[in-house]
């Protein structure tokens, strides 16, 4: 990749899910750890997508997806998805 491509790339923002926390936040509130295979079961969401959120390995956030683990985690989504500025690279 050209490296002026590269640094485009790298001083874009992006957004990243926040889901770890909030679900540890979740499982003091209910006195219970909460784990990955629970979060799938109770809000039907595919393994490999709870996965994909925790390790914020996403191009994209499907709406329904946002929604199921709002609802669930009881949180706005400005509680979920956090807009995270580039660092500065340059010397």
């Amino acid at each position: 990749m050209p490296k002026r491509k590269r640094q485009a790339m790298e001083n874009t923002v992006t957004v990243r899910s926040n889901l770890a926390t909030l679900i540890t936040l979740k499982g003091e509130r209910d006195g219970e750890k909460i784990t990955i295979s629970q979060l799938a079961r109770d809000t039907g969401l595919a393994m490999n997508t709870v996965k994909k959120w925790l390790r914020g390995n996403h191009d994209y956030f499907e709406g329904h997806a946002v929604a199921i683990l709002c609802k669930y985690l009881e949180c706005e989504i400005g509680d979920l998805l956090k807009i995270v500025e580039p660092t500065d690279t340059q010397d």
